[in-house]
């Protein structure tokens, strides 16, 4: 008789502990969701709104030619300045610390300057992305960007919105003057009575401090340059390019 009732007691212990353990578990259950799974979509809110905080609020600048409204969109922190002289107007953007530097310009000139087409420097390296602009000219655009041997050494570098041609298919290892006018998204176009019938119109993305001029090579490597092309500055300075439009 003891041993029966000793085993009806250890029975009923069991079933306690059972009933202990299920119920610490449903607690530590509910603490998990509410520490752990619940603060998730509070997690992604906070890190949608970091990621809107970092975005620049943009600008619009509009600029008239020949009764035509020019505009673009930029980087509220970027500097701008518009400038107008006689049959030319255009719009000159630079990066909070001025390394990159973007340029309309809109005239009823011509390009000027010519090429040695007997040179013998080469195109060092190039890139292109299609249709980056179907806006500004009416016509699409694509933005090109291609650094070439510089004489005597070094290298320097075109980029900009450049019209379909010969500077929209060339490739490493061209002649320079494939792509001496990359920057040009409009050729001039005069009516025959005289009239401008399509501007000038030359969209160029610089590096002030790598300047390609006569006394030397804009750099003497192609990686600073590249460097450049990959900072954020210089991505933004592309997105202006593509927001520039003919209203």
């Amino acid at each position: 008789m003891k041993k029966h009732i000793s085993t009806r007691g250890g029975s009923a212990s069991i079933v306690i502990i059972a009933v202990l353990f299920l119920a610490l578990m449903a607690s530590l259950g509910v603490v998990f969701y509410q520490n752990f799974i619940q603060k998730k979509p509070e997690t992604s809110q906070t890190q949608q709104q970091s990621k809107k905080s970092t975005e620049q609020t943009l600008k619009t600048s509009r600029i008239a030619f020949h009764s035509t409204i020019y505009a673009l969109d930029y980087p509220e922190t970027w500097k701008y300045t518009p400038y107008e002289a006689a049959g030319n107007s255009g719009l000159h953007i630079k990066s909070p610390d001025e390394k990159v530097d973007v340029r309309i310009s809109i005239s009823s000139g011509g390009i000027g300057g010519t090429c040695d087409l007997k040179s013998n420097l080469k195109i060092s390296s190039y890139a292109i992305q299609s249709s980056a602009n179907t806006n500004l000219t009416g016509q699409p655009t694509a933005l090109v960007e291609t650094m070439y041997d510089h004489e005597n050494g070094g290298y320097d570098y075109h980029i900009g919105l450049t019209e379909d041609g010969g500077a929209t298919h060339a490739a490493v290892g061209d002649a320079f003057c494939t792509v001496a006018f990359v920057g040009v998204a409009s050729a001039l176009q005069i009516n025959d009575d005289g009239t401008v019938k399509q501007p000038l119109i030359i969209a160029q993305i610089s590096f002030p401090n790598l300047q390609n001029n006569d006394k030397g090579p804009a750099s003497p490597d192609m990686q600073t340059i590249k460097d450049l092309m990959k900072s954020d500055d210089y991505k933004a300075a592309v997105k202006i390019l593509e927001s520039a439009r003919k209203e």
